[in-house]
């Protein structure tokens, strides 16, 4: 009875937000946006109504008590501020070569009406830095690529596990040689170079190390 009670009143999340975007040129340079139309530069989002559940114990009161755990949806009080942005930055340096910066900031803000019952699953790292550095020709036909990201700790929260997942610095690399007589070119790299396994999330599973060599045919 009481799941069906609360099953009746149950209501739908709610969002509150706007978004803008934010272009500007530079000379020899361009501030990308990371996200497109849809999904803006910055953005602030307001939302409440979260729908999460509730753990209780209930059975039989008798002699031997025999208690089972219960849980059921129910819509929280609490209210959450999401608000972020992202710059990024794309140019050519010495000519040959590329550089990419860019950097995201996404951060809230939790209104606790709930007596510490709701923790907000908001699960995204609060800053990000991603940097790359490119040559398509670097020394006759030798060409190289660089990636470097980091993400900053942050906290994970799901039905069916909490974790605070660590912050991580991730590097690959490829060196690629082409072939021109034969229309094609052989790319040699690696992803997570020199890193520890790490996690983006609890239960899924740690993304490790990848080394490949490929051989690439273009018509």
């Amino acid at each position: 009875m009481i799941i069906r009670f609360l099953s009746i009143f149950l209501k739908p999340k709610k969002n509150r937000g706007w978004p803008a975007i934010v272009k500007d040129f530079l000379e020899n340079a361009a501030v990308y946006p990371l996200l497109n139309k849809d999904n803006p530069d910055a953005k602030r989002q307001y939302a409440f109504d979260y729908v999460t559940y509730l753990a209780f114990y209930g059975g039989d009161h008798g002699v031997q008590p025999n208690y089972k755990e219960y849980s059921v949806y129910t819509n929280m009080k609490s209210s959450v501020r999401s608000y972020g942005g992202n710059l990024s930055l794309k140019t050519k340096i010495l000519r040959e070569y590329t550089l990419g910066v860019s950097y995201d900031f996404m951060n809230y803000e939790f209104e606790d009406k709930d007596n510490g019952l709701f923790e907000p699953n908001f699960n995204t790292p609060k800053h990000s830095v991603k940097l790359h550095l490119s040559n398509a020709n670097l020394f006759r036909n030798l060409g190289f690529g660089i990636d470097a990201k980091w993400s900053d700790k942050y906290r994970w929260v799901s039905q069916f596990v909490k974790a605070d997942i660590p912050s991580r610095v991730v590097v690959d690399a490829q060196l690629s040689y082409a072939l021109p007589s034969l229309k094609s070119s052989i790319k040699l790299g690696g992803t997570n170079l020199f890193g520890k396994a790490y996690d983006i999330a609890p239960g899924v599973g740690s993304i490790g190390n990848t080394y490949y060599l490929s051989w690439v045919i273009q018509n």
